[in-house]
């Protein structure tokens, strides 16, 4: 039986076969804004790499697992809608998204989709591929009822795919009460050697191949390069051998607490939606260099970087002129509050044309 609601609240379910990483950052972030809203979520679990990636505790009214079979996923968001009788069912990533939009449509229920960084920017795989991609995201794309891609370009992506879908770009943003709690980099003492940190899922969206061609080419300087995270052995493997340590998943507090004790930040990618551990960098105050994709237009020319030529001089930069590059772009626009404003808008609307 669906729990009692007031029109009020919007009782939102959220779907997701990728939480982990930026995606339960951005999820979570959303559970957590202050705003009339109660939140739901199912997600898969096969995405799990470790207890630390689970949905925290108090954050959402009802949680599920996701099943790993494509058809008992969609089974069972269709019967998850029907016990939960939510307003709008938000689904996040590719794959959610058809389950999300399939079954909302069978159920006759508002759907809102954020797709986290769409596959059609995928640049690991061939052309057809991303063809393919593109050509299912043309055909769901009727099913859905706001788009609400989670940076600018995204939201642009997204327009373009159909024009005729109410776009809503919902950007990516740290919760103030969790800003508050990360380290600052100024306070921070460092190490005499020089370190380069990054962070996250080791997969070919980050673009482990760049990393290691950086690392290479500072590795003559003595300059130190960590990886915050883990992933496939073979990808493990590889960073490994081009000298970067690779230090595993580590809890939030560690995490940021090695971040901040790290001299440059240094975000690699093929594609993205916007990276929340950029996001988090910012907020840190370390200074970060990141990969010149689409995405990251809005970051500063000085450190975006487009091969292991540009990247060292970004960091060398950031090293010798650690305040020097601005910022202000990226940090009025991927607020709290705008977040906050942008995404109650999304689910009102959606709501709205479901009474109609």
């Amino acid at each position: 039986m669906a729990k009692e609601n007031t029109d009020s609240v919007i009782r939102v379910l959220h779907i997701t076969e990728a939480f982990g990483g930026g995606a339960r950052t951005a999820i979570q972030g959303y559970a957590a804004l202050d705003m009339s809203v109660e939140h739901n979520l199912l997600w898969n679990e096969r995405r799990q790499i470790n207890a630390a990636t689970g949905p925290d505790e108090g954050l959402f009214v009802y949680t599920a697992a996701l099943p790993e079979s494509h058809v008992a996923a969609l089974k069972t968001v269709v019967a998850t809608i029907r016990e939960l009788e939510p307003d709008v069912v938000h689904a996040h990533s590719s794959f959610a998204g058809v389950y999300g939009r399939l079954a909302a449509a069978l159920t006759r229920t508002p759907v809102v989709y954020t797709p986290h960084g769409l596959s059609t920017e995928r640049k690991d795989i061939s052309k057809w591929k991303r063809k393919v991609f593109h050509t299912a995201e043309r055909a769901l794309s009727p099913l859905t009822t706001v788009f609400a891609g989670c940076s600018t370009h995204e939201g642009s992506l997204l327009r373009e795919l159909n024009p005729r879908v109410p776009n809503q770009v919902v950007p990516n943003a740290l919760p103030d009460a969790k800003v508050a709690e990360l380290p600052r980099w100024a306070d921070t003492e460092r190490a005499s050697t020089p370190t380069l940190c990054f962070v996250g899922r080791i997969t070919s969206p980050r673009y482990p191949e760049m990393a290691c061609e950086i690392a290479e080419a500072l590795e003559p300087e003595g300059i130190r390069c960590i990886w915050a995270g883990d992933g496939e052995p073979e990808l493990r493997e590889m960073v490994e051998s081009s000298g970067i340590e690779v230090l595993g998943w580590l809890d939030r507090e560690a995490l940021f607490d090695r971040v901040a004790s790290s001299h440059v930040a240094v975000h690699t990618s093929r594609w993205d939606g916007f990276p929340m551990s950029v996001l988090e960098f910012r907020a840190i105050g370390i200074p970060t260099v990141v990969s010149d994709i689409p995405a990251l237009a809005e970051c500063p020319d000085e450190a975006r970087f487009d091969s292991a030529t540009s990247a060292v001089k970004a960091i060398h930069t950031a090293l010798e002129n650690p305040g020097s590059v601005d910022w202000s772009t990226v940090e009025q626009t991927y607020t709290e509050e705008q977040q906050r404003d942008s995404l109650l808008s999304a689910y009102e609307s959606a709501r709205r044309r479901r009474k109609r």
